[in-house]
């Protein structure tokens, strides 16, 4: 069930409405059931792997507290760790690392090789369960956590299903205790869940599937797009993803704030970057953090010189981009990234002594400005590989887009009606873009100090409700997917 279904409209309240008449000690009975009934929803086949991830990872920490013997312990860590990356490899990259190798092999064989592709189900929300499984094993193993003695709760904490199917990532020490802690209804929870809930509804159904229609008809049909029509295209699909995940982010914060429980923020304003590392560091927080901690900093951090510096954050975006994905278009994106902020990590210090001793005030809006449209610009074009299907159509797009411009008459009608823009489309989405900052204004006000506003709670509330289910009812019948549930 998508969170923008009328489903889930039904789903949530009765739920939260459960959770509070439920006495505490049989909430997570109730949480529990719901998680596993909102998974199975998806695919009842692939419940066995969400159970067996949670039982491996369950059992593993339980048996690393008893013992101190350190090869015993590196054992059972590893045992946890080949279970479950072994499911999510097998599940996500199966096909792709055998085409890959096949192709190989083809080259010096002179062979074709049939046969060896398997029709596999990518299980939903695998990628993040898993790596929250990774995380409580792990964080054991170093003996940062205390494994988590109800298996219950624990099972909830893997499968909690507001954040279940695409994050954010949750550590055991910050979900858990909230699990476990007995959650009074309050007003402030209520109004605060329906706001994040509402302005979730509105990134996704108003502005990311607006915009996913005139990225979609140009990046079908490469070979008759202009080169201005694949840069406004490139330039909309950033802000669609932006919406389409960031906005799944702000509904699961909403529904866990419904109950009370307060999830980790995912994004950070990531269009005010002003370089490629300030980007990452407000771009899926949660993702980029577990990374860091379980990749990065084990491989050596930047504590062993630049040039292991350099390949520790080439290792880790190359795993983040095969992370979202078995495709080399991926992995191409998570080095291009690396690329990037490797060349600002050796440069900064003396571009900005250069900027200083040119008297260009770095302080200064125009140029902090002029710095957040480059890093937009940078991150559109590294966006094309994000989105091209393959590689050879990503080489089309580029191709098209430095070759492909003209400024007669015709061209701009051309550009427009291989976007399937006309003037009305035009203004829709510059409304609605003006309407999306006004409300990310009004909307998101974290709640501090809002307690004059929230004397009319119950206006707020009814209010809120009214608008969220008119979203989700006239947003279309085909319920579009959230993008990042296909990672």
């Amino acid at each position: 069930m998508n969170f923008n279904s009328i489903e889930f409209l039904i789903f949530l309240p009765v739920v939260v409405i459960l959770y509070y008449l439920l006495p505490h000690k049989y909430r997570w009975i109730l949480l529990l059931g719901a998680s596993y009934f909102f998974y199975v929803s998806w695919n009842l086949s692939l419940v066995f792997l969400i159970v067996g991830v949670t039982l491996v990872s369950y059992l593993s920490g339980l048996i690393l507290e008893k013992t101190d013997n350190k090869k015993y312990r590196i054992l059972i860590l590893i045992f946890s760790l080949t279970i479950c990356l072994g499911i999510l490899i097998f599940f996500k990259y199966y096909n792709f690392l055998a085409k890959s190798i096949m192709s190989i092999i083809s080259i010096f064989t002179h062979e074709i090789y049939e046969g060896y592709l398997l029709d596999l189900i990518l299980p939903i929300g695998i990628s993040f369960y898993t790596f929250q499984a990774l995380s409580y094993v792990v964080d054991i193993y170093r003996k940062k956590y205390s494994p988590e003695k109800h298996l219950g709760y624990y099972a909830l904490y893997i499968s909690f299903f507001p954040q279940l199917v695409a994050g954010p990532i949750e550590r055991p020490e910050v979900l858990i205790p909230q699990l476990k802690e007995e959650h009074n209804l309050s007003t402030d929870n209520i109004v605060q869940g329906l706001r994040y809930i509402l302005y979730g509804m509105f990134k996704k159904v108003v502005i990311a599937d607006l915009l996913a229609k005139y990225v979609n008809v140009v990046y079908k049909d490469l070979n008759n797009a202009t080169g201005l029509a694949i840069l406004i295209a490139s330039s909309l699909f950033m802000i669609q993803i932006y919406c389409d995940f960031s906005g799944y982010s702000d509904i699961a914060m909403g529904s866990a704030k419904l109950l009370g429980i307060d999830l980790s923020i995912n994004f950070n304003h990531p269009f005010k970057a002003t370089s490629m590392r300030d980007f990452m560091r407000r771009w899926h927080l949660t993702l980029n953090s577990w990374f860091k901690d379980y990749v990065y900093i084990p491989l050596g951090g930047s504590r062993k010189g630049i040039f292991r510096t350099c390949l520790n954050i080439l290792i880790v975006y190359a795993l983040s981009g095969l992370w979202h994905g078995a495709n080399y278009t991926y992995i191409l994106w998570g080095l291009s990234l690396a690329i990037l902020i490797i060349i600002e990590t050796l440069f900064s210090k003396p571009m900005l002594k250069l900027l200083n001793k040119m008297h260009i005030n770095t302080n200064g809006k125009a140029y902090i400005y002029f710095k957040r449209v480059i890093v937009f610009l940078t991150i559109v074009f590294i966006g094309m590989i994000f989105r091209s299907p393959n590689l050879s159509d990503f080489g089309l797009a580029v191709t098209k887009l430095f070759t492909s411009w003209s400024f007669d008459g015709n061209y701009f009608v051309t550009t427009f009606n291989v976007l399937g823009m006309k003037l009305a489309d035009c203004l829709q989405i510059i409304i609605s873009l003006i309407c999306f900052a006004q409300i990310s204004k009004i909307i998101i006000k974290k709640g501090e100090g809002n307690k004059q506003e929230l004397s009319f709670s119950l206006l707020i509330t009814l209010t809120l409700c009214i608008v969220i289910s008119w979203i989700i009812i006239s947003g279309g019948n085909d319920n579009s997917q959230f993008i990042y549930f296909q990672f």
